[in-house]
């Protein structure tokens, strides 16, 4: 049985209510409640009694609930067409990775501590970013405008339109870091210097090296000018041109008085006092020629004899009683007085082991008394030895 207000049916035969506008303070109504208008606020509970649902359930397909302030209508969008319509690039579902659409934009002070990501995106506004912030592709600044680093802005780095600057405006030092460092020109075709690690810094002229530091000075390949109050001053390789030096004791007075062989070992400098000339001679034939000054002699590694110029004619030093020159210690291995005996030392008695002419003495350093001296009186072998 129907129940009818003014002809039209309220509740039907199935229990269906149709109330048309109903108005109630409190209302429980169980079941399906079938409305063509509703005036009026939902309450919370409403929506909070709904299934509960996370990031993970929103899709561009999704619709949301917009109400049209220019028909007064409440409409269903999708995600994407309110993505695309309301102009924001995205619609951000994570706080803590942030990322924003090719060509969109953020206008707005930015403090952000998480992961930001953005595709041609436009940051206007005073935007402090904490953590790491990575760059994909490049990052651009306008010109005059500055990157700083540092809590006080201490680095700056800016291109001011005309020229590019590295500004240090803190404490401290701007130190450069690296293993070897290379200074090219913009296409990188010349090298103008390079900082070896641990090694020479190379400065270069067009591309060519001239000036070089090592481990005992300096290495300077071409002609050295110095520019002094009166003018240019040059310096040649051969020492030539040279000023302010000290006075040489004594000086070559050209090179063509200097007559030197080809190189070889053990060949050494000598100057002739009586034609006031300067000649080479190799070591091993030097003469003890009273005729020749020489000067040095440096013989760390002659093997060779030192012979006089002219049998018994010359001496190795002069008698103490001449005021003269003498030989202060004779350090040799054997004496030999011209072809026939020497004087010979080791340890043992020499008879049977040492080969000596008549007249020959051998000093035992391990004899004792009467046997500590041996003189060779006979024979012309190693037999003959007689101690004394």
């Amino acid at each position: 049985m129907a129940y009818r207000i003014k002809g039209v049916v309220r509740i039907d035969d199935n229990g269906n209510f149709n109330a048309g506008i109903l108005t109630a303070v409190n209302a429980n109504v169980t079941g399906v409640v079938t409305a063509t208008e509703f005036v009026g606020r939902i309450s919370s509970e409403a929506i909070t009694q709904q299934t509960a649902g996370d990031e993970s359930d929103v899709t561009g397909a999704d619709e949301l609930l917009l109400y049209d302030q220019q028909t007064g209508q409440l409409l269903r969008v999708e995600v994407d067409e309110f993505v695309a319509g309301s102009g924001i690039g995205t619609i951000v579902t994570n706080f803590d990775n942030i990322v924003v659409a090719a060509g969109g934009s953020v206008t707005a002070n930015l403090f952000y501590g998480g992961y930001f990501e953005g595709e041609g995106t436009v940051i206007s506004g005073v935007s402090t970013l904490t953590g790491a912030v990575s760059l994909g592709s490049s990052l651009s600044v306008a010109d005059g405008e500055s990157i700083f680093l540092g809590d006080a802005g201490d680095l700056q780095i800016t291109h001011s339109g005309a020229n590019s600057l590295f500004i240090d405006n803190g404490t401290g030092n701007l130190i450069y870091r690296s293993g070897t460092q290379i200074l090219q020109n913009r296409l990188g075709t010349k090298t103008s210097a390079t900082f070896n690690s641990a090694s020479s810094v190379d400065l270069s002229f067009n591309d060519d090296t001239k000036f070089r530091t090592a481990n005992l000075g300096i290495q300077v390949a071409g002609v050295v000018t110095a520019i002094s109050p009166t003018g240019v001053v040059t310096y040649y390789g051969d020492g030539s041109n040279l000023t302010d030096l000290p006075t040489p004791s004594l000086a070559l007075d050209d090179l063509s008085d200097v007559s030197v062989p080809s190189p070889s070992n053990e060949t050494v400098l000598r100057y002739n006092s009586l034609s006031s000339t300067w000649g080479s001679q190799s070591v091993s034939s030097l003469l003890l020629n009273a005729s020749l000054d020489l000067l040095e002699l440096s013989a760390s590694s002659v093997t060779s004899s030192l012979i006089p110029s002219t049998s018994t004619t010359a001496d190795l030093g002069t008698p103490i009683g001449l005021l003269g020159s003498y030989w202060y210690n004779l350090y040799v291995n054997t004496i030999q007085l011209e072809a026939g005996p020497t004087w010979t030392s080791g340890s043992g008695t020499p008879e049977g082991t040492v080969t000596a002419s008549v007249g020959s003495l051998y000093t035992d350093t391990s004899g004792g008394t009467g046997s500590t001296l041996y003189v060779k009186e006979s024979g012309t072998g190693n037999t003959g030895w007689v101690a004394k």
